[in-house]
């Protein structure tokens, strides 16, 4: 399903409204007190003049996050596969100060520049949506300029998983369709980032970040499970998944959730 391109940018990722629900989630219950996409930013090395690429920009949180530190004298390309999530990009970023960002609706697959033009490209938990990762690779590495770096964030499989065991635990069908193994099944992960990069890129290397979740209200953590299958919801589930949610909070003050999060670097 996640990999299916018409369901992405058709249901799943058709507006921003599932992704800033699972956004929420982190933003309000993530321990760490330094956010994610402020981590992120942290570990780019932007030059003066460089051409920087964003595919799967989603609706610009790592831009409008950090937007007060974007360099004037660098250009920023940013594309999604969603027209609604570029749509959505190029308006918030055509509000702020910031003039340096130009959009694309388009394929990570087939990107609509030449070889050798960017300086760095960023996948922000993306590639793992790609059905041909290792064209998707390919076509990230023509871009890049022989000196050029990918960032690609991913997940790795401990990933939330207390989560997918709690929707397991309510309702052992829908969790072990859905959930149970989820991030394991994922075609580009922090496990594995390394060995699919390393077939277009010299040097690869590995940025953790460390957070974990301790949620202490039960419905946007159910709307966060539901988030991405919400068409298979049933009659009185949410209601009854909340419900099942509360009690547990009631009796041990909370829910801890594993986080399992980074940054790949590969340079060329």
């Amino acid at each position: 399903m996640f990999t299916n391109q018409n369901y992405l940018k058709g249901q799943q990722y058709k507006t921003s409204s599932n992704l800033n629900t699972r956004a929420g989630l982190h933003e309000r219950f993530g321990v760490s007190k330094y956010g994610w996409h402020k981590w992120v930013f942290d570990q780019f090395n932007f030059e003066s003049g460089y051409r920087v690429l964003e595919v799967g920009c989603g609706p610009a949180y790592l831009w409008n996050e950090n937007i007060e530190r974007v360099p004037s004298d660098v250009r920023f390309v940013l594309g999604d596969l969603s027209i609604g999530m570029a749509s959505e990009t190029k308006t918030k970023l055509a509000a702020s100060e910031a003039k340096n960002f130009n959009f694309f609706n388009g394929d990570a697959e087939s990107i609509p520049f030449p070889a050798n033009y960017f300086d760095a490209v960023i996948a922000n938990h993306m590639l793992y949506h790609l059905p041909h990762l290792d064209l998707g690779v390919r076509e990230l590495a023509r871009v890049l300029k022989p000196n050029g770096v990918l960032y690609a964030a991913t997940n790795g499989m401990p990933h939330l998983k207390e989560m997918l065991e709690l929707a397991h635990e309510f309702d052992p069908n829908y969790g072990s369709v859905h959930h149970r193994g989820f991030f394991e099944s994922l075609n580009f992960r922090l496990e594995n980032a390394e060995e699919i990069l390393k077939a277009a890129f010299a040097r690869v290397e590995i940025r953790n970040y460390d957070d974990h979740l301790w949620v202490t209200e039960a419905a946007p953590l159910v709307n966060y499970v539901l988030s991405g299958w919400r068409d298979q919801v049933r009659e009185g589930m949410i209601e009854s998944f909340i419900a099942f949610v509360e009690e547990r909070i009631k009796r041990e003050g909370g829910v801890r959730i594993t986080k399992e999060s980074g940054l790949v670097i590969a340079r060329k």
